[in-house]
């Protein structure tokens, strides 16, 4: 009787991860970034605000840069930003672009790159 109550509460529980799994799929990422209509346009999904930092790859090598919290590079809840791609840092006008992104804390940097 114990064997087959475990035998089933394995198989629910996989059962359950696979579906949780496969909703992750579904689901659009937390912070988007796209190039549309000559400009870079990033999308917020979180319930949060973040802040970026965009520049293209080439350009990664020659600068120093340390993430910074300010009105001119929020991106507030559940709205998206769209800044013009001469407006980025930029030596390599065609290669990829690379989007950094933080919440307010700094707790931690991901980045987006779109080719």
């Amino acid at each position: 009787m114990t064997r087959n109550i475990l035998l089933k509460s394995v198989c629910i529980i996989c059962f359950l991860n696979a579906c949780s799994l496969f909703e992750n799929e579904q689901n659009s990422r937390p912070v988007d970034a796209l190039i549309h209509q000559e400009s870079l346009v990033i999308k917020n999904n979180l319930p949060h605000s973040v802040y970026y930092f965009a520049l293209d790859q080439a350009s990664l090598p020659l600068i120093l840069w340390a993430p910074f919290v300010s009105d001119e590079n929020k991106v507030n809840a559940g709205s998206n930003t769209s800044i013009p791609i001469d407006q980025l840092l930029s030596i390599n006008e065609k290669g990829p672009i690379v989007v950094f992104y933080w919440d307010e804390d700094i707790s931690e940097i991901f980045n987006i790159v779109i080719e």
